[in-house]
């Protein structure tokens, strides 16, 4: 008879070997149960590991034995609950909540998924009270949520949730379920769509500056203010690294909820990520500089430029000046040749003489000095001190790369001494580019995009 090496680990071992395993799978059911029916021995052992037993799904209407089974197993140690309140069971969440109510304290992370706001509030009322000294985050998303049937705000976990670090709301406004935000790093706001009045800045400025210790913001245009705020007053978010504001697919709101960046205070912002917006230099306002004042990056993705000429100039005129890193991500062809010829504008040039359409030879591989003082000329008139851009053309309207346009930008660049250092492009016109720019050529250097990483750890774009 063969003794397989693994039979020969001890109890202990064993154990620590399933807790890793279990932890890497947090969001896979299912574990436990697998390593319990390998053999008696394992069964002992996963019997005798209660972290095995922590992630405990509670669906109302069936499987209290094995909701009680689990707590059971799982001692005191904190627990990952994932609560789902099923349309035709909502009248067994009491029994539910009952269930939970001694233990709900232990919560490491709350997942909870309801139709509507009618049972999502009672939920809501048994969390109130709780002190929950393991909770790190909690993520809610309510599918039919109607603001205007609320009940009022409604706070979770008053009691204390000191290591709470995450919350995500789906359809829900941080209005109506406001859990403790004074260690909060990272939020997450996103609503579907429009439905009935949306949240006024009274509402909203209060409870966002509560999160003093946020790094990481993201919002969508049906999560933030609907009023005209006049700007009398503002909220500072002084650890805030990386905001996201993302637009609904409703077309006529698109340029119309921005006002986020108005009353929001940021001195440590680096990254800005603004997507599915209509931007139009008539109506639409980004970005004061006197309020990020170390915004260093800027991701556009999804935008669309309205036809006015010289659209491109006043968007990046609104830009402050620090900016170091551009990313336009699933640009049009057509604003794709506008911003490549915004961006090779000098300050000395009128954008109306050259248009967005400036032709694919007008620029000159010449240095534009002063040759008696030694000193520029010409500067670049909008990102003087670009650095790095990249250029993910659309997949929808798929085109070929501009690649005399941007010889002409980087061209322009260097000759004034103010040179794009590294130019990011998309695997399928990588080799294509790189062919036109050659490394011993020393114009720029060409890499291929990666999702990027934001300040706070996240990827850019992935899961967003």
């Amino acid at each position: 008879m063969t003794i397989s090496p693994i039979s020969k680990l001890s109890f202990e071992v064993l154990s620590a070997i399933f807790e890793v395993g279990h932890a890497a799978q947090d969001d896979i059911p299912g574990i436990e149960r697998v390593l319990a029916g390998v053999c008696k021995d394992w069964l002992a052992i996963a019997l005798r590991t209660p972290q095995l037993w922590t992630r405990i799904e509670c669906s109302t209407g069936n499987g209290y034995q094995k909701i009680a089974l689990y707590l059971r197993r799982s001692h005191s140690c904190p627990i990952y609950l994932l609560i789902e309140v099923n349309e035709d069971e909502s009248h067994h969440l009491e029994s539910l909540c009952q269930q939970l109510s001694s233990h709900f304290w232990r919560t490491r992370r709350l997942r909870v998924s309801a139709f509507d706001q009618t049972p999502l509030h009672s939920l809501l009322r048994h969390l109130h009270p709780i002190a929950a000294p393991f909770l790190h985050s909690i993520g809610i998303d309510c599918r039919e949520y109607k603001e205007q049937e609320s009940s009022g705000p409604l706070g979770i976990f008053t009691g204390g949730a000191p290591m709470l670090a995450e919350i995500r709301l789906d359809n829900i406004s941080l209005e109506r379920c406001s859990p403790p935000l004074a260690n909060i790093s990272a939020m997450y706001l996103r609503e579907d769509s429009i439905r009935g009045p949306m949240v006024s800045s009274e509402e909203w400025l209060p409870g966002i500056s509560a999160a003093t210790s946020l790094t990481h913001l993201q919002v969508d245009g049906n999560t933030v203010v609907h009023d005209r705020w006049d700007g009398s007053n503002r909220v500072e978010l002084p650890l805030l690294q990386s905001l996201c504001v993302i637009a609904n697919n409703n077309r006529y709101t698109m340029g119309y909820n921005l006002g986020i960046l108005h009353f929001l205070v940021a001195p440590r912002l680096e990254v800005l990520i603004l997507k599915d917006y209509q931007y139009s230099p008539d109506h639409t306002r980004t970005v004061d500089s006197d309020t990020f004042p170390s915004l260093h990056t800027a991701i556009l993705w999804d935008w669309e430029i309205d036809g006015a000429q010289g659209a491109f100039h006043v968007l990046l005129d609104e830009f402050r000046p620090g900016i170091q890193h551009l990313v336009c991500g699933n640009i049009s062809e057509e604003n794709c040749t506008r911003l490549l010829s915004a961006l090779s504008l000098y300050d000395d040039e009128d954008p109306s003489e050259h248009g967005d359409d400036a032709s694919d030879d007008e620029y000159s591989g010449q240095e534009d000095t002063d040759s008696e003082s030694g000193t520029e000329s010409n500067r670049p008139a909008y990102l003087r001190i670009l650095q790095t851009i990249a250029i993910i053309p659309s997949k929808q309207r798929p085109y070929s790369f501009p690649l005399a346009k941007m010889r002409r930008l980087l061209v322009r660049r260097k000759s004034v001494g103010r040179p794009i250092n590294t130019l990011h492009v998309s695997a399928d016109f990588l080799e294509e580019v790189c062919g036109e720019f050659p490394i011993e050529e020393g114009l720029v250097r060409i890499e291929e995009w990666q999702p990027q990483i934001l300040p706070n750890g996240n990827l850019w774009p992935v899961n967003y």
